[in-house]
């Protein structure tokens, strides 16, 4: 097992403690919190994680604003970074951890859970069955929380974004736009709207104000489409069907149940066979989701 710490005891750093002690790969030597009295595994200083040789892995569960300048000292220590999302708030500042991390050979982990979904893996291996996409349309919306540092966006947008770039990177992303519906100090219900190049175009309704809570993908091809609900009991959906005169004729139907309730237990065995076999499809997915989010793609703020 790897001796790991953990940075941040708020609302999520509260959670990953449960799952990094239930995990079969790590074990929590150290928490930081300036918040709390120094206290057997609490830390008040963090000096005391970064010069500690037997800690290899840090987990950082903070505010957005403070995720670069924690994951440079971390990185510079000579550990390896599990850092919750957004990776950081610029690209350019994505792009210098990721190169810091590369000179300490230390791996430099984003949190993007919903890529460590059964059912999102099974999409990303059944979309060619829907033959030529159409449309993608998705909506994850609840009421809450609201943060002083991150829009809806940032907040829970990012997890349906994060989904398009790991399941259709075949594809070239010509254009996003961020359009707010709703904003005040930040933005709290939003539509992104991606266009690729020669294909389709995929909208993600994002909001925190909704009376419920959904998350959902609608995958429309030529012959076929696929329903993601992670809040179903079936959470996979897949009709093939076939043009006729007057429509179309339903081929096949598929269903599939899959447990979605241990997602960040297997994003923490991502992380650890990352860091073991140091492959880059974590880093390769949180980069182009850093430059899409921080508006290398024509971003426009609409209102």
């Amino acid at each position: 097992m790897i001796s790991a710490a953990l940075v941040g005891y708020g609302y999520w750093g509260k959670i990953i403690r449960k799952y990094i002690e239930q995990s079969e790969c790590f074990i929590l030597k150290l928490i930081y919190s300036p918040n709390i009295t120094e206290n057997g595994i609490f830390q008040s200083n963090i000096d005391g994680i970064l010069t500690d040789n037997s800690i290899e892995a840090v987990f950082v569960c903070t505010p957005l604003d403070t995720h670069y300048s924690l994951c440079k000292m971390i990185l510079e220590s000579g550990k390896h970074v599990f850092c919750e999302k957004p990776t950081v708030r610029t690209f350019q500042e994505f792009l210098q951890l990721e190169e810091l991390a590369k000179i300490k050979h230390r791996c430099f982990f984003t949190d993007y859970v919903y890529t460590a979904s059964p059912s999102i893996n099974l999409l990303k291996h059944i979309v060619r069955d829907v033959g030529n996409l159409q449309y993608v349309e998705c909506q994850i919306l609840q009421f809450g929380k609201f943060y002083n540092d991150a829009d809806v966006f940032e907040t829970i947008g990012i997890h349906m974004l994060s989904v398009l770039v790991y399941c259709f990177n075949q594809y070239e992303i010509e254009t996003i736009s961020f359009n707010e519906n709703m904003s005040g100090n930040s933005c709290v219900d939003g539509i992104i709207k991606v266009s690729y190049k020669d294909a389709f175009e995929a909208n993600i309704h994002c909001s925190l104000v909704s009376p419920i809570k959904e998350r959902m993908i609608l995958i429309v091809g030529d012959s076929g489409s696929i329903v993601f609900d992670m809040c179903d009991n079936i959470s996979v959906r897949m009709n093939l069907y076939k043009k006729t005169d007057v429509g179309y004729e339903l081929k096949n139907k598929k269903e599939w149940r899959f447990d979605e309730q241990n997602n960040l237990a297997n994003i923490i065995i991502m992380f650890y066979n990352s860091l073991q076999s140091n492959n880059k499809e974590n880093v390769n997915l949180s980069r182009t989701v850093q430059q899409l989010l921080s508006g290398r793609f024509n971003r426009n703020d609409v209102r």
